[in-house]
């Protein structure tokens, strides 16, 4: 789904689709193009560049597909549960 992230922030998204942020230590937020984040918020994103930031500076995370379930085997290894 994702292209590249660059340490500036940027990543281009290869499909248009809805998002959701699971920091690796919550609560984190992020901004996506501007738009505030916060743990476990869902973005609909278009294809294409957008520009990531992290509010407090020490954010780490993973911006994934959002899927209307939960994750099962196998991709259930790639979410931490919170």
């Amino acid at each position: 789904m994702f292209r590249k992230r660059d340490p500036d922030g940027a990543f281009d998204l290869v499909v248009d689709g809805d998002c959701l942020w699971l920091p690796n230590s919550p609560p984190s937020r992020i901004e996506i193009d501007g738009i505030e984040i916060p743990t476990g918020g869902r973005v609909r994103l278009a294809q294409g560049q957008h520009a990531a930031e992290f509010p407090d500076g020490k954010s780490s995370g993973m911006l994934v597909l959002a899927m209307d379930g939960p994750p099962r085997l196998p991709l259930a290894r790639f979410y931490r549960k919170f």
